[in-house]
């Protein structure tokens, strides 16, 4: 085997190796994007928050009635007032 051989193989090789670590890349960086809490939001889900901003609303037990609470959208925050709670 000549040098230009094996520096012709181990080009092919390493571009191989780099091509399926783009492709791993992309894959890890789709999963993140998917679970990336501002990309949540923009497809129509929101945060609860209560005690102006400090809590954050897990279940209906968290809220009293005709407390206030602001909803976190994509796109900015909506202020609400509980009119009526009701269990699943």
């Amino acid at each position: 085997m000549n040098v230009l051989h094996l520096e012709e193989n181990l080009s092919a090789r390493i571009l191989l190796v780099l091509s399926a670590k783009k492709s791993q890349f992309a894959i890890h960086a789709s999963k993140l994007e998917a679970l990336n809490p501002l990309s949540i939001l923009s497809r129509g889900y929101l945060v609860a928050y209560k005690d102006q901003g400090k809590k954050m609303i897990k279940k209906s037990d968290d809220v009293e009635l005709d407390s206030e609470i602001s909803l976190k959208l994509s796109d900015g925050y909506v202020d609400a007032k509980v009119t009526n709670i009701r269990k699943a």
